[in-house]
């Protein structure tokens, strides 16, 4: 069975984001948590579709090989 929740330091260290971020995230409504007693539960799911709904990430080409850098 998959895990359906975790504590926010648990989200933070597996996202490699902050508490502070996760907390943020929560307050704003991209992640989504529960209460059990005074435990905050983070939901499992609401983390993957906010990092599924990042764009993918863009990169310069290559420099040719042996090529110098641009001076200024």
């Amino acid at each position: 069975m998959e895990k359906l929740t975790g504590r926010i330091a648990e989200v933070a260290a597996l996202t490699g984001e902050s508490t502070w971020v996760v907390k943020d995230k929560l307050r704003t409504g991209r992640y989504r948590a529960v209460k059990d007693g005074r435990m905050t539960k983070v939901i499992w799911s609401s983390v993957v579709a906010d990092f599924n709904a990042l764009p993918d990430a863009k990169f310069a080409p290559p420099r040719k090989q042996g090529a110098a850098p641009a001076t200024s």
